[in-house]
């Protein structure tokens, strides 16, 4: 009967370090990975391929819900996929309550950038549905962003 005690004894001390082993295990891979994600710039990412640089291209960018007379102000994360280095130049927007962030350094190849959208809901009520063109050095087209906005 002491026999099979210890062997209970012994199975579960060997349960109970397996489980602890996986916990340790668990929580080291979480915080392997979790700095990768924090390091990763935030808000909507807009990709800048060769044919968008060519052609031209468009997204749309959605604000939601704002109260008159309220100002919002979105990150967009700009990912330059072509070959060469691309370089903002200026914006056209057709409203003066949509306004762009930029540095105006140029964007590497493969560089993320963040740019901040603005959008001044002052005397402004209901839907709203605005844009404004990215202008880029050397290229034909713009890059349109549609701006969605329902104004209370």
């Amino acid at each position: 009967m002491m026999l099979s005690h210890h062997c209970r004894v012994y199975r579960l001390v060997t349960l109970i370090s397996v489980v602890l082993l996986g916990m340790a295990c668990g929580r080291n891979r979480t915080s392997t990975t979790s700095p990768l994600a924090a390091s990763a710039p935030a808000g909507q990412k807009i990709l800048l391929s060769d044919s968008m640089m060519c052609r031209g291209g468009a997204d749309t960018i959605r604000f939601g819900f704002m109260h008159s007379g309220e100002i919002a102000v979105k990150p967009l994360v700009l990912h330059n996929r072509t070959n060469e280095p691309l370089l903002l130049t200026g914006t056209t927007q057709h409203c003066d309550c949509v306004a762009l962030e930029f540095d105006p350094q140029p964007l590497r190849p493969d560089e993320q950038r963040i740019v901040r959208l603005r959008f001044d809901a002052r005397g402004l009520t209901g839907w709203q549905f605005k844009t404004i063109d990215l202008h880029w050095a050397g290229k034909r087209h713009p890059l349109r962003l549609y701006v969605d906005v329902d104004v209370e």
